[in-house]
């Protein structure tokens, strides 16, 4: 499958002004020298979890890739991290692509001025205490309702979607299986 653009955003509010926010549907992880970071779409049943994270406040689990990981060992360290959460399975959805079109901003830690972060859809197996940090607080399962009428995940509606789609499918499998 080739790379699809789903979605485009600008003025993004935690991105740097004349930025534009890409969603890109694909099975192929983009250039990893200009990923810093991975996210995951991980469901329980049909409901989606999200971290509260401090200063964003609820968001999809997932975060900076260490130097020794791929994105994919990162999604599952940081979504332990940030919700307690461990995976029964998981696949890559797309990515999102960051273009920054001005000067590089001062202390802007990214490739510049294109990055990218893998987002992944998952199934989760189990759910304990999340790792104490500093900055995450409780997570929390929502429902399709919830992340509709709350607004919580603003720019990543289409990978939502292809994850609830997703978890439909394999829930139905597993119910075949049984």
């Amino acid at each position: 499958m080739q790379s699809k653009l789903l979605e485009t955003y600008t003025n993004v509010k935690w991105l740097p002004e004349n930025s534009t926010f890409e969603l890109w549907q694909s099975n192929e992880l983009p250039e990893l020298n200009q990923t810093k970071s991975a996210f995951i779409m991980a469901f329980k049943n049909e409901d989606i979890i999200l971290a509260n994270v401090y200063g964003r406040g609820w968001d999809i689990p997932g975060g900076h890739i260490e130097n020794s990981e791929t994105p994919e060992e990162a999604i599952h360290r940081e979504l332990f991290e940030e919700t307690g959460a461990s995976l029964l399975c998981s696949s890559l959805m797309g990515y999102a692509k960051i273009t920054i079109n001005s000067e590089k901003p001062t202390g802007y830690n990214y490739p510049f001025p294109i990055s990218y972060m893998p987002i992944y859809w998952g199934m989760i197996d189990t759910i304990s205490e999340p790792s104490a940090s500093m900055e995450v607080g409780k997570p929390k399962l929502f429902a399709e309702w919830q992340i509709e009428k709350e607004k919580l995940i603003p720019y990543h509606q289409a990978f939502y979607k292809a994850g609830l789609a997703r978890t439909s499918v394999f829930l139905k499998a597993m119910q075949q299986a049984v």
